[in-house]
């Protein structure tokens, strides 16, 4: 029997802290991570498989500018329908990014779960967001299968953004204690006592 197929979206912003812990379902799931060209953050040492994808920030130079005109272009991945074709479980994270938009609007299309991380813990609802966001929001809500709240505030805030309570687990995170050790205690010479 196959494990299930589950593709990881965090849009520019993989890093290793938010998905150390998913690399101990290596086993159970057959996990990969889209990589953009834009990526903010350093992913040495992640012991996921990594897909490299394109977006239109990654044709723009470097810096906050790229940052607005993608934003004004409508960031996106290229080419996404193709590398979620086959996919079981599409994890993403927040209910108002585009990558969690982007998926949640080819569900239905491609039959795989929608889950989504959520650490917001402000219901904002419509207020206070940017059109664009607004959009992402609405594709986002009703399409979620299951949205992984942080911490207790994080669900009370997806519970008045309108997520069904059946819909809505707390996943808290946690510390892979097995990935720290006791330093061996050496003579510290500030700590010298002279008689």
């Amino acid at each position: 029997m196959s494990r299930p197929r589950v593709v990881l979206l965090r849009g520019h912003n993989v890093n290793v802290w938010d998905l150390r812990p998913l690399e101990r379902l290596t086993g159970e799931y057959d996990l990969s991570v889209l990589l953009t060209g834009s990526n903010l953050h350093r992913v040495d040492g992640l012991g996921l498989p990594a897909v490299p994808v394109r977006t239109p920030r990654d044709a723009l130079p470097a810096g906050r500018a790229a940052g607005a005109a993608a934003y004004a272009l409508g960031e996106r991945y290229l080419g996404l329908r193709e590398l979620l074709a086959g996919a079981d479980i599409v994890h993403s994270a927040e209910i108002g990014t585009w990558f969690s938009a982007q998926a949640a609007r080819l569900r239905e299309a491609l039959g795989f779960r929608l889950v989504l991380t959520v650490w917001e813990t402000i219901a904002w609802r419509d207020a206070y967001r940017w059109p664009r966001e607004r959009g992402y929001r609405r594709a986002v809500l009703p399409r979620a299968d299951l949205c992984l709240a942080t911490t207790e505030r994080a669900r009370d805030g997806l519970l008045l953004e309108g997520v069904p309570a059946d819909r809505v687990e707390v996943s808290g995170p946690g510390i892979d204690l097995g990935r720290f050790g006791a330093a061996e205690r050496g003579a510290d010479p500030a700590l010298a006592v002279t008689a």
